[in-house]
């Protein structure tokens, strides 16, 4: 292939480092460069990281730059400084701003002579196309949410994470007493899923996350063994 697609990310975090990994495998690209507000010493490509404000010096590098960072903050100030220097993809999915968001866009890349592709992901993304698709077929159709589906999912996943960490190889007595453990762990300890992926968690972690939590005068840590 003669001439390849020049991309640039921005953001080096979950999202951006997976954008790397699909540019290294997509023949008609090649990463330049990854941009982020930190120092890093390194990039899993081996591609410059270079800091985000610095990216400008790349506009006649760069054919197209993926904009990793959170619909929350980071996009809302850096969707349009960067469409008005580059051609853009985001993934903003802060659904009840999207007009908005398009709008202030749809001005700086056009500003520019850029063109800015916005809430490219999964939703919106993959699943708008669906219900596109859906409609297009079934026009008298009903569309519905999955998130409840999806939250009951991430919490099995969980589940199903902790109790691998915490039998070490060794299986609890019974399915009920699992079942149980399990749901204290969600419903109770609300630790977050990187806390259970940690080298060093154990049981005596749990005990002692569960005795904080429980340490409210009236507030009785609960028996594992009910």
């Amino acid at each position: 292939m003669k001439q390849k697609i020049r991309i640039g990310i921005v953001g080096y975090g979950n999202l951006g480092k997976g954008a790397e990994i699909a540019v290294s495998q997509t023949p008609d690209m090649e990463l330049v460069a990854v941009f982020s507000r930190r120092k890093l010493s390194k990039t899993q490509s081996g591609v410059p990281a270079i800091l985000l404000d610095e990216a400008e010096k790349y506009s006649d590098k760069i054919d197209v730059m993926l904009l990793c960072g959170g619909s929350a903050t980071d996009l809302i100030e850096q969707g349009p400084r960067f469409s008005a220097l580059f051609n853009t993809v985001d993934s903003f999915d802060t659904h009840a701003k999207i007009p908005e968001y398009f709008t202030t866009m749809d001005t700086a890349a056009k500003g520019a002579g850029k063109v800015a592709t916005i809430s490219i992901g999964w939703d919106p993304g993959l699943f708008s196309l669906n219900r596109l698709l859906g409609n297009a077929v079934l026009p008298q159709g009903k569309d519905y949410t999955f998130w409840r589906t999806q939250s009951i999912r991430q919490k099995k996943h969980i589940a199903a994470t902790v109790m691998l960490w915490l039998n070490r190889g060794q299986i609890l007595p019974s399915l009920k007493r699992q079942l149980k453990l399990c749901l204290i762990i969600l419903l109770v300890t609300r630790l977050p899923l990187p806390f259970y992926l940690r080298p060093n968690f154990s049981p005596a972690t749990l005990e002692s996350r569960m005795e904080e939590l429980f340490s409210a005068p009236g507030k009785p840590v609960p028996e594992l063994d009910m």
